[in-house]
């Protein structure tokens, strides 16, 4: 949130399933120890309720903490929609509580008491089409490699916080890089959690059967690439008719 202060036209925050009055009331003894505890609930449940669920980025890489939502249209995903106050509403719900599952069909509830739904590849695949994204970045779950991609999907779940309790793990964070139109994994080691502390530890890792290698390739936009690919086509031929324009009245000056 710091950071949100500091540089608030670089940091975007989104917010996900804990983010809401009934898990921080938790907290409540705490602040009620050190004084003005009801008002600084007031006050964090409040910023919550203006945080947003989802981002798109350059319109195509839709983000958010959960899953993308059945409910969801492109017309909400274009306008936005006004601050909530509890995650039980069906659509909030689903993008801070839905978990994409290959080999699903349908869009069963998730088990035991949490709320949201699971998605299965169909499903998600249709949904991307409908809502023209081409790339979906989410959290939610603990990532073994810290970043692992669903099937063949375009579509990563990243954890950033590395040695979680439900852990090992690493974290990790994911880069846009325009100049390659790729998301690119940063891995990220807290080593008072794991057995990694230098490289070597890393690689001994790998080797013992850590697939962090499968996920560490480059993740890529398919249209934007292909976009670039073509763009760099057009700007060859277009150099290649001019280089043979300019060359041609000095071979006629010639005979």
């Amino acid at each position: 949130m710091s950071y949100k202060v500091l540089f608030p036209k670089q940091v975007w925050i989104i917010r996900g399933h804990k983010e809401e009055a009934e898990i921080c009331l938790s907290f409540f003894e705490l602040l009620k120890k050190y004084g003005y505890g009801q008002d600084l609930i007031n006050i964090i449940t409040d910023l919550f309720t203006h945080l947003p669920v989802a981002g798109l980025i350059d319109g195509r890489i839709l983000c958010m903490h959960g899953m993308i939502p059945m409910e969801l249209t492109p017309e909400l995903l274009e306008s936005g929609w006004e601050p909530w106050q509890n995650t039980r509403k069906v659509l909030n719900t689903a993008m801070t509580w839905n978990n994409p599952m290959e080999d699903l069909k349908g869009y069963p509830p998730n088990k035991k008491l949490h709320p949201g739904h699971r998605l299965g590849t169909e499903l998600i695949t249709n949904q991307m089409k409908w809502l023209d994204v081409e790339f979906v970045i989410r959290g939610h779950q603990v990532m073994t490699n810290g970043v692992r991609r669903l099937g063949d999907l375009p579509l990563a779940t990243v954890f950033s916080t590395s040695g979680h309790e439900l852990g090992p793990n690493l974290g990790a964070i994911l880069f846009v890089d325009p100049e390659e139109n790729a998301i690119v994994p940063i891995f990220i080691v807290n080593i008072r959690h794991t057995s990694i502390k230098t490289q070597k530890d890393f690689d001994k890792k790998l080797a013992e059967g850590w697939k962090v290698d499968d996920y560490a390739r480059p993740l890529p936009v398919e249209r934007a690439v292909t976009e670039k690919k073509e763009a760099k086509e057009a700007k060859e031929a277009t150099e290649a008719k001019e280089a043979k324009e300019a060359k041609e009245p000095k071979e006629e000056g010639k005979k």
